[in-house]
């Protein structure tokens, strides 16, 4: 008797740990650290799409970091930052704030498994060994300045 449409909109909000789409798919935040650029390690929070780690962008953060920091201590500090981020996220979208986005594939690389070697494991230790956060971190504003990064949105 009584007709009721619904509607339903899914979407999947992700963090991928890295910094779209400078580093996308595996260990991204393993490869800017082989490749001497600590200022690319972080996580983009995004929605979902069929690709990998292509959805359009919500924000992106990165860990507060220290000179004495090792990979797994700036992995740890972006997990962290990510999923505090997350609520503020989500708030945001269900409020329809929200301004995503959409990634310009074309820049940074993609890295897969296969990509993995005990080579690269080597030249990351090498690269902390010869004081590549302490590097960055006398360097941050310049180095900084070249990343587009959307920051994390707010309900004012």
């Amino acid at each position: 008797i009584f007709g009721i449409d619904i509607v339903w909109f899914t979407f999947i909000i992700n963090i991928h740990l890295g910094l779209s789409p400078y580093y996308r798919g595996s260990g991204t935040n393993f490869w800017p650290l082989v490749n001497r650029e600590p200022e690319y390690v972080g996580a983009t929070i995004h929605y979902l799409d069929a690709g990998i780690d292509t959805g359009a962008m919500i924000a992106h953060v990165r860990p507060d970091m220290n000179e004495n920091d090792g990979p797994h201590d700036l992995g740890n500090k972006t997990i962290i930052a990510a999923a505090q981020a997350m609520p503020s996220v989500i708030t945001a979208h269900l409020a329809g704030v929200v301004r995503s986005e959409v990634q310009d594939n074309s820049l940074g690389n993609l890295y897969l498994r296969k990509h993995f070697t005990a080579d690269a494991v080597r030249t990351l230790y090498e690269q902390f060994d010869s004081g590549m956060i302490a590097e960055y971190l006398t360097h941050k504003e310049e180095r900084d300045a070249s990343l587009h990064l959307l920051p994390v949105p707010t309900i004012s």
